[in-house]
């Protein structure tokens, strides 16, 4: 098995997810609050589900044959600014999960989905002005988890 070399961080960039969405390769593309597009490749995939929109993301850019790469990522911990503009009103706002948490148990997936929707519809009320607790959306994602598990 060859070795496996850990990517050299040049810099670090730290922006506001506006939007993320997977192209036709399977990369994705996150959008940040000035309209700047990252691209995070599809090897990478379990670093999809820190680009949710809203979410302050610092991403650690590294180079290999003189091209730069997304080679790592962190949920920051300061507060989003706001951004009025950013979710028009009645868009979509479309959320990436990891290829690999849906092909696991039926409850994962769940889980996985409730959570991300609760998140998404957290997303547009903010946007809307309303204010939105982590409580709330923790609930909002229970009751859409149970509605699931059901299968009503």
């Amino acid at each position: 098995m060859p070795e496996t070399r850990k990517p050299n961080i040049i810099r670090w960039d730290k922006f506001t997810v506006v939007s993320s969405d997977i192209n036709e390769y399977g990369d994705l593309i996150a959008v940040d609050e000035n309209g700047n597009e990252h691209k995070v490749k599809a090897k990478r995939d379990f670093l999809f589900n820190m680009f949710t929109p809203g979410t302050v993301v610092t991403t650690g850019i590294a180079s290999y044959m003189d091209r730069e790469y997304i080679a790592t990522a962190n949920i920051s911990d300061s507060t989003p600014p706001v951004v009025k503009e950013a979710v028009k009103e009645g868009a979509v706002v479309k959320s990436v999960e990891s290829k690999k948490a849906l092909d696991n148990e039926p409850q994962r997936k769940n889980r996985c989905c409730s959570l991300s929707d609760a998140v998404n519809i957290a997303a547009a009320k903010i946007n809307k002005g309303d204010e939105i607790t982590l409580g709330k959306i923790i609930e909002t994602a229970k009751r859409f988890c149970e509605y699931l598990d059901k299968g009503e």
